[in-house]
């Protein structure tokens, strides 16, 4: 600071000065006056430069169960009609999951864990939600979870499984400075479960061990009308049918002791589907069974319906299905256009009208089977493991093209 008597002795020095040096003092004065004015200017400009403050994360776990996120569901039967002592089964599923966050409000978060916050900026929120938990944010985990199911003797069941994914929730606060900025409640994913959702008895009476056969309607040894007329029937009802699911291809794992399904979350009444199946790569003595299940539905009250259409390694097609008002349906026949060879594949088709299906085997008519007990409208899916006493547990490649009928 410029004092009152620094300003007087500058003043007598002045005055001793000769007019020359008069000259060179104002020349030195201005240009000192000038680069005071400029260095004051950059400490008036750089006093104004603040630092961002660096958001701090606080992660506030709920206490609630997590949530739940279905991924397949399927029925698994288990018949004890003719036993003595109550029968358990235990299935076994895997899955893998990654460690990945969403979050409320319409906020995405990258690969990397990373969230574009209001008024903030990019926030590593996924590194701190994962850290919470005690993982590595993006990481992936192979899971494998059992069940077990139980009958008691004189009993026919009918369990309904689903596979789960496990999301823990909670509440992420960002702090400036300190206070609270920001919240927004997350789902953070962490484990995968299998899980029993109800059962249904159906009477030993309607499902006996070895069922009633409903023949097929038609003879089993077809005229060429017949299979020219079903034929053209089936091509004139597909060109009306409108595109609903597909073409799309997967893989089904092989189970001894359940059905494997995968869903289409495709719900019609009647349609047309054509799946193709490639046989597992196992021993030719091995035995298994692949197709769909259709108009599969369930009430408020937890009562199901559904029907099946599948072939099996002993060169057998079935139709089978149930409905709580109306019992069981069981067809069934042997065709020998079934190809049984080891990674050999065979064409399903089926087309769904009213109280009717025709069903096609590699491209061949083989029978209108009655569906009329079951007339509600249902998902499609795809499934291994119809028929009980599977002893394959290779996978199975599928591709599956559903076209709707429905107004």
């Amino acid at each position: 600071m410029i004092t009152e008597q620094t300003i007087i002795t500058i003043a007598k020095t002045f005055n001793t000065l000769t007019k020359y040096d008069h000259h060179k003092a104002f020349l030195f004065l201005g240009r000192s006056v000038f680069l005071v004015i400029i260095f004051t200017l950059l400490l008036a400009g750089c006093g104004s430069v603040t630092n961002s403050p660096i958001p701090q994360i606080q992660i506030q776990k709920s206490n609630t169960p997590p949530e739940k996120r279905v991924i397949s569901n399927g029925l698994l039967p288990q018949q004890n009609c003719g036993g003595n002592s109550t029968v358990t089964n235990e299935i076994e599923r895997s899955h893998t999951i990654q460690f990945t966050l969403d979050i409320s409000g319409g906020i995405t978060v990258n690969g990397g864990g990373e969230a574009e916050i209001p008024g903030i900026g990019k926030v590593s929120v996924g590194t701190e939600v994962a850290g919470a938990y005690g993982v590595s944010y993006g990481n992936s985990t192979s899971l494998s979870r059992k069940l077990s199911v139980s009958a008691r003797e004189g009993t026919n069941l009918t369990h309904n499984i689903q596979e789960v994914e496990y999301w823990q929730t909670g509440i992420i606060n960002i702090l400036i400075d300190g206070k609270l900025n920001s919240s927004y409640p997350y789902q953070f994913r962490t484990d995968f479960g299998v899980e029993l959702m109800d059962t249904q008895s159906i009477p030993c009476s309607t499902a006996t061990t070895e069922p009633s056969v409903i023949m097929p309607t038609s003879e089993p040894t077809q005229t060429n009308a017949t299979t020219i007329a079903a034929e053209a029937t089936a091509l004139a009802v597909a060109q009306t049918a409108r595109l609903v699911y597909g073409p799309s291809s997967g893989t089904l794992s092989n189970s001894t002791d359940a059905t494997t399904f995968s869903n289409t979350d495709t719900k019609v009444i009647d349609f047309v589907a054509e799946t193709t199946f490639k046989n597992p790569n196992t021993a030719i003595q091995d035995t298994w069974s692949y197709g769909i299940m259709f108009r599969r539905w369930q009430n408020q009250d937890k009562e199901f319906g559904y029907y099946y259409y599948y072939i099996t390694s002993q060169g057998d097609w079935y139709i089978t299905g149930y409905h709580p008002d109306n019992g069981k349906t069981y067809i069934t026949g042997k065709n020998d256009n079934i190809d049984l060879s080891v990674g050999g594949s065979n064409k399903l088709k089926i087309v769904a009208e009213g109280k009717t299906a025709m069903i096609f085997i590699n491209d061949k008519y083989i029978d209108t089977a009655d569906i009329s007990k079951n007339t509600d409208p249902g998902n499609i899916t795809v499934g291994t493991g119809f028929k009980s006493g599977s002893t394959v547990t290779k996978t199975t490649d599928y591709q599956i093209v559903i076209r709707s009928l429905d107004n």
